[in-house]
This record gives structure tokens, sequence and C-alpha cells, in this order.
């Protein structure tokens, strides 16, 4: 395994406001999702990504970071 990402967290960017928004509509709070390059917890595989509480969570070893999932 490689050296884990440092931490980072992010808001949506307009894109995926825009895409989030023609899913879920109104009864997504977009401003409140933030998407997150670290652990939900510690046994947190590094193959999966997560939104257990409204946050998107990747692991820092993992392939699936973005800077923009609607780009």
């Amino acid at each position: 395994m490689s050296k884990p990402h440092p931490a980072t967290i992010r808001a949506l960017t307009s894109a995926e406001i825009e895409l989030a928004a023609s899913v879920f509509g109104p009864t997504l709070d977009v401003a409140a999702v933030t998407v997150r390059r670290a652990k939900f917890w510690a046994l947190h595989p590094w193959w999966v990504t997560m939104a257990p509480d409204g946050h998107v969570w990747c692991h820092p070893n993992g392939f699936n970071w973005a800077a923009d999932y609607a780009a």
C-alpha cells in the first residue's frame, strides 16, 4: 500500500450540485454535503466509498477520490 494522501474535505462542486439536484431534487441539502478523503472509521476498507452520515467518505489509500465527480 502506498502512503496515504493527506485528509481533504471539500464542498460539492457546482457540477456535482447540479447533478445531485437532478437526482434528489429539493430533498437534499447540497450545501451541507462534503466529500472527504479520510476514513469514516478505523476499519474503513480502502476500496469502499461510503456516505453513512450524509457526507461522502473516500479512504485515503483508495483509488476513488476525485476533484469533481460530475466532470
